[in-house]
């Protein structure tokens, strides 16, 4: 199995996200670091257009990729970004991919080397072409609010708000931490298809913004 991160530099929110330091370690090298305890992932490949990333990435055993710029654009899809890079390594002949590719992300401190292993095993099992890692919305999304033009609060699903919220069903919400997909799959340019395999990992955190980077910092210190 091969092992892709996506490492863009062009991070808006919190400049360089994919290497600002996070317990001593870059936190790409701290995604490289995981992945490789995985006995399944054979390699480990970080794509970027920096070289300042790739030189990390190397100096933890990673192979570097350096993607071109039209696959580096704000707007460019990551699923479309890791299927071209898999076209170009199978038409160097460069690595063995294998039947699945894992897709990890960078900034994904808070997802154990534990959690990340199960959820590949569990997904080779499930006979799914397609796996996330997913985690449970903490409040029942049925009973959302809204503040309208005027700033007054709106219920969303009036029919839902005067249910109990222990009566509701459960929803998650994808991580941005991992997907793994079939070769073919992948080749299409999706990393996941309509009837994906869930990892449910309520601990991990999608950091978008130094909120979320600093309350990843404050868990993980408590760990």
């Amino acid at each position: 199995m091969l092992c892709v991160i996506p490492a863009r530099s062009g991070s808006k929110r919190i400049p360089n996200k994919n290497i600002i330091d996070f317990n001593g370690v870059p936190m790409l090298a701290n995604a490289i670091i995981k992945a490789k305890t995985i006995p399944l992932v054979e390699h480990v490949l970080v794509t970027s257009d920096s070289c300042d990333y790739l030189k990390i990435a190397e100096r933890y055993g990673a192979i570097p990729h350096k993607r071109s710029m039209h696959l580096s654009d704000d707007d460019i899809g990551v699923d479309f970004a890791v299927a071209e890079v898999i076209k170009e390594v199978l038409q160097e002949r460069s690595l063995e991919v294998g039947r699945y590719v894992l897709t990890l992300f960078p900034c994904t401190p808070l997802l154990s080397e534990s959690s990340l292993t199960e959820f590949v095993y569990s997904f080779i099992t499930s006979g799914a072409s397609s796996g996330l890692i997913v985690k449970q919305y903490s409040h029942p999304i049925q009973r959302a609010l809204s503040i309208d033009k005027d700033g007054f609060i709106t219920i969303d699903s009036p029919s839902y708000f005067n249910c109990r919220t222990q009566d509701l069903p459960s929803k998650y919400h994808d991580t941005g931490q991992a997907y793994l997909t079939s070769l073919e799959l992948l080749l299409s340019g999706c990393l996941i298809d309509k009837k994906s395999y869930p990892h449910i990992d309520n601990y991990c955190i999608d950091i978008d913004n130094y909120d979320d980077l600093n309350l990843a910092r404050l868990i993980h210190s408590r760990l």
